[in-house]
């Protein structure tokens, strides 16, 4: 039987969208998604932040490939390297881990909407990350995440290497 609506992949990038928005919300930031289609950047969305937005690439997988410690690896394009090289402000790669099955993602518990889903970041660094990033699972994505690009973002501004 053939579903109707987007395929398991559109789904994944929507809801990688849909959980960054959520998180986003949660801290009290908004975000402009880049337009389907429109991201010669290698940009999905930008997170509007107190200074100045900043860049988000996003990634959404349910087999992420890992690396020592259980870290997550992606693999760059040269051309995504290319554009975030050029790129004043900070750069963020973000994956959305999900469930295989598409209809465990999200849990309706009682009276309350559970995420079973986890994501993870790396900030962008063109000394470092010429073929992949690593996202450490140390660095989860949540609220708090937030204040720590401000302080990354500052830090920019006050001088200091992107």
């Amino acid at each position: 039987m053939s579903r109707l609506g987007l395929g398991v992949d559109g789904a994944k990038s929507r809801y990688s969208q849909a959980y960054l928005s959520a998180v986003c919300s949660q801290s009290g930031h908004t975000l402009q998604e880049g337009r389907q289609d429109e991201d010669c950047w290698a940009v999905d969305t930008t997170v509007d932040l107190t200074a100045a937005p900043v860049l988000v690439q996003l990634k959404c997988t349910s087999s992420p490939k890992g690396k020592r410690k259980g870290d997550y690896r992606i693999p760059l394009k040269a051309h995504w390297v290319d554009s975030w090289s050029t790129k004043m402000v900070p750069v963020y790669v973000m994956l959305v881990v999900v469930p295989t099955l598409q209809d465990e993602w999200i849990e309706q518990a009682g009276e309350q909407t559970v995420h079973r889903t986890h994501a993870y970041w790396e900030r962008f660094d063109p000394k470092r990350h010429k073929k992949a990033i690593v996202l450490p699972r140390s660095q989860r994505f949540q609220a708090s995440t937030l204040k720590t690009w401000e302080m990354q973002l500052n830090d920019v501004f006050a001088g200091g290497a992107v």
